[in-house]
């Protein structure tokens, strides 16, 4: 098995992988973190009972046993035995398995319980800052052995000591175009997209990234300049493979090649050492180009125990921001949620939690819907001005029947977006346009109504109907006097929200239109027959 697997590192195994331009041969051994999360606690639980007497009375000793058997299983029994034979009251071997086998896994003592008695002796854990620091230098060290492998000119000594900061070396004479993942949208970036749930962020996601793998969507003119791999870490690997099959067949791409640049991780919550590992993920999967490494989301991914925590968000952003978009110049960009308090049409919301989500990115966007549940991507900071700054996507909604495990006959809906480039100038005079639309689509609806209002009157009254128009008609009508006199009141009242404004006069012009075209002020008007009126 690959050190990958042994790690426990879940990707995609793809036995045909596109052609590759030659990179040069980087041969040191695959980046290895000092502690990953199960032996993180294994080494402190290690340390901590350094700090805790064997000698200590037989609840304790019991404590201790119990808390290694709960925690590591099998893999306790070592630690537990090794410190108990350091004490004096240590019997035998045989006594501590008899003790051992009498424990049960999940039901014992908790590994803080450990802890509690090492702290009473005087033990201090290592804090994540710590933590952090340590998993960043190990890196930095597998960087430089990796950069040492490549044949480069060797610097001639100096007696001059080198500067604790690098100094670069300026070319200005020429201008540098920006890197882009998208043309004129999305550029090489450590990036931060918020969004709310439901909102359809990993679906707007596996647009976006087959784009930047050098993927065309239909008619959409976004494209790529230089494709590159897709390294898409995912809390819902099936929602992602069903997305691409859905592209694949509905868009007419190749299921191998997609398989090929599209590479699914199953995300797991991860601390700062296990998230370097996706370095090598990195390094795996580097063509001409760095592969683009998304992490959807951090709250699945980044084992974080309080999101509001500056320095907690801040050791996992700065650490993967340091290292992999650093030191590798790979691409990133965290999915995460917006503020419960936003809504799902806030076009510039920030993402949820402490401030350090957004600080430390070079790029940060929202995604969003309007009223009309159309999707959008925004981007909000960024170092570079874009052509386009927000897309919209286009939904397209596919059925298909599948047959279950049981033999049973399942439909299962597929959707892709397109994505197109828009502008949030041309977003909103849409949306005005809509408005506008609806109103007056609510002014037509409430002339109708108001016209069948009015027919009703006339087929109930055949001796004819009479309506005023104007403040100055007369009060009384000479020329039908047997007419029933329609008043306005009973119109508006029949028809909700027509009495004020210009919905108002709006509904009766209609009525006048309609049923006395001839309608004249001042004077009682005939509905129907022509609309013959008396002054």
């Amino acid at each position: 098995l690959s050190l990958l697997t042994m790690w426990g590192v879940i990707e995609q195994d793809n036995s045909n992988q596109p052609i590759e331009v030659p990179r040069p041969k980087l041969e040191t051994p695959i980046y290895q973190p000092t502690l990953s999360s199960s032996t993180d606690d294994y080494s402190k639980a290690a340390s901590a009972l350094q700090f805790i007497n064997p000698d200590s009375d037989y609840t304790t000793w019991i404590e201790i046993g119990q808390a290694l058997h709960t925690a590591f299983g099998a893999q306790g029994h070592q630690l537990w035995a090794g410190w108990s034979s350091q004490g004096a009251k240590y019997k035998s071997e045989q006594d501590i398995d008899t003790h051992w086998k009498s424990f049960h896994q999940g039901k014992g003592v908790s590994i803080g319980t450990l802890f509690h008695h090492a702290k009473m002796g005087g033990y201090s854990a290592p804090s994540r800052a710590e933590e952090r620091k340590s998993a960043v230098e190990d890196f930095s060290n597998f960087i430089q052995a990796q950069q040492a492998a490549v044949d480069q000119p060797v610097q001639p000594p100096t007696d001059q000591p080198a500067p604790y900061w690098k100094e670069l070396t300026l070319d200005l004479t020429k201008l540098y175009p920006v890197e882009y993942l998208i043309d004129g949208f999305l550029a090489h970036s450590f990036s931060v997209t918020a969004g709310q749930p439901g909102v359809g962020k990993t679906t707007a996601m596996v647009s976006v990234c087959l784009i930047a793998a050098g993927f065309t969507l239909s008619d959409s003119p976004l494209k790529t300049e230089s494709r590159r791999k897709i390294l898409y870490v995912t809390e819902d690997a099936n929602q992602v493979r069903q997305s691409l099959y859905a592209y694949v067949k509905y868009w007419n791409l190749d299921p191998i090649e997609v398989s090929q640049w599209f590479i699914v991780i199953e995300s797991k919550r991860s601390k700062v050492p296990e998230i370097l590992l996706l370095a090598e993920n990195v390094i795996r999967h580097t063509t001409t180009e760095r592969p683009f490494l998304i992490i959807d989301t951090s709250n699945a991914t980044l084992e974080i125990d309080n999101e509001n925590d500056n320095s907690e968000v801040g050791s996992y952003m700065a650490a993967i921001k340091q290292t992999i978009y650093t030191q590798l110049s790979t691409p990133i960009k965290i999915i995460t949620h917006t503020a419960k308090t936003a809504q799902t049409n806030d076009d510039s919301a920030l993402a949820r939690g402490a401030s350090a989500f957004t600080g430390d990115a070079t790029l940060t966007a929202i995604l969003f819907m309007d009223e009309e549940k159309n999707r959008f991507m925004r981007l909000i900071k960024t170092r570079y001005e874009p052509i386009h700054r927000e897309i919209s996507f286009q939904t397209h909604i596919h059925n298909e029947v599948v047959i279950t495990k049981h033999g049973n006959p399942q439909d299962v809906q597929c959707i892709t977006v397109i994505p197109y480039p828009t502008s949030e100038s041309s977003r909103k005079q849409e949306a005005a346009a809509r408005i506008e639309e609806n109103k007056s689509q609510r002014v037509m609806d409430k002339c109708d109504m108001a016209a069948s209002f009015v027919q009703s009157i006339l087929n109930e009254h055949p001796e004819g109907v009479i309506i005023r128009k104007g403040s100055n008609a007369p009060k009384e009508c000479k020329l039908h006097p047997d007419a029933y006199k329609l008043d306005w009141a009973e119109i508006y009242a029949a028809v909700p929200g027509s009495s004020k404004g210009d919905i108002k006069r709006m509904v009766g012009e209609s009525v006048l239109r309609r049923f006395a075209p001839d309608a004249e002020n001042h004077s009682w008007n005939l509905l129907g027959n022509g609309g013959h009126h008396e002054n």
